[in-house]
């Protein structure tokens, strides 16, 4: 059964949603997509809640996307990350001549 709507709602996972009664009833709120957010927890702790989300799925025979939310690229500086220094900006490029 699929839900009929054009948004869709996105729950994101972390500690305070980690059981399989809390994400149960996320999903029967409404959610629709499970976001993963790997900039923090363990693998072993995002490993279990997407089985808990694929068992609900095969359990109810509805479709559950998830979302990876990867960390980024981080800006780094000399004071922050022992030594590193940022890229230098590239030069800005001539401005076209008015005609």
């Amino acid at each position: 059964m699929h839900r009929r709507r054009y948004a869709k709602i996105v729950a994101t996972l972390g500690p305070a949603s980690s059981s399989s009664e809390m994400i149960r009833a996320l999903f029967e709120a409404a959610a629709d997509v499970f976001r993963f957010n790997f900039s923090h927890g363990t693998h072993d702790e995002h490993q279990a809640r997407y089985d808990i989300v694929r068992a609900i799925e095969a359990e109810t025979g509805r479709p559950i996307a998830v979302l990876a939310d990867l960390q980024g690229p981080a800006p780094k500086d000399s004071e922050n990350d022992g030594g590193c220094t940022q890229k230098e900006r590239p030069p800005a490029l001539p401005q076209a001549a008015q005609v």
